[in-house]
């Protein structure tokens, strides 16, 4: 027996061979297209590189996170306070790699800064 099963989980993908897995899309008429497999492994490939191969979403973080860490880089960092209270805010961000690129700009600008 077979069964059929839909998600939106790169983690479930990550657990398939790519001959297991169907992309299905929409035409602009809003009809689907012919279900494709992906054109690399799936199986033990990285949950982001899934997430843009197979689920076309190249994000790795929701669009209120990427709002709140653009809110974050755009505030004033032309004092040491100013620097302390980026670091403060950015305290409500879990860990990805777009933290780590906003704590990046935030120790640059602090060791400026300081010399």
């Amino acid at each position: 027996q077979e069964i059929i099963l839909t998600t939106h989980s790169p983690y479930i993908v990550s657990d398939c061979k790519k001959e297991q897995v169907y992309i299905f899309q929409k035409e602009a008429n809003g009809l689907v297209k012919l279900p494709v497999n992906p054109k690399i492994n799936t199986f033990g490939t990285s949950i982001g590189i899934l997430s843009d191969v197979v689920f076309g979403k190249e994000d790795t973080i929701s669009e209120l996170s990427k709002k709140k860490i653009q809110e974050i880089s755009s505030m004033s960092m032309e004092s040491l306070d100013d620097i302390q209270k980026a670091k403060e805010a950015s305290r409500v961000l879990g860990e990805s790699v777009e933290k780590v690129l906003l704590f990046k700009e935030i120790i640059t600008r602090e060791n400026e800064l300081i010399k």
